[in-house]
């Protein structure tokens, strides 16, 4: 192996190695992180979905704001989840409590690929 200022260099080619690998990885831009699944996900139940946001609102209970949003009636389309916006103040919001609650629905619904956005 090459050295450079004294160490060894080494160099990983990724790529290869989750090629021979059946969990994969997916990197969204918006939100900057990295999923590894093994491509099981459960289908997403609309029943499901709504009970498990109920939960996590009911986590938020102590920010009124955070509240009344992940209360609203949502829809969803693969596995994209869109909460209505009233107002401008409503995205920081969202963006705010965004990654958690991707997290947790991700969690309780085996669905790895489930995001929320707000329109």
């Amino acid at each position: 192996m090459p050295k450079e200022n004294g160490r060894i260099k080494s160099t990983v080619n990724l790529q290869t190695i989750f090629k021979n690998n059946p969990r994969r990885t997916i990197k969204t831009k918006e939100e900057n992180e990295v999923i590894i699944h093994s491509g099981s996900d459960r289908p997403i139940v609309t029943q499901e979905l709504k009970l498990a946001l109920e939960e996590f609102a009911e986590s938020r209970k102590n920010q009124a704001a955070e509240y009344q949003l992940l209360r609203r009636d949502f829809t969803v389309q693969g596995s994209l989840v869109t909460i209505p916006l009233t107002n401008s103040i409503e995205e920081p919001l969202l963006q705010h409590i965004r990654l958690q609650l991707n997290a947790y629905l991700r969690d309780k619904l085996n669905n790895h690929l489930i995001s929320v956005v707000g329109y």
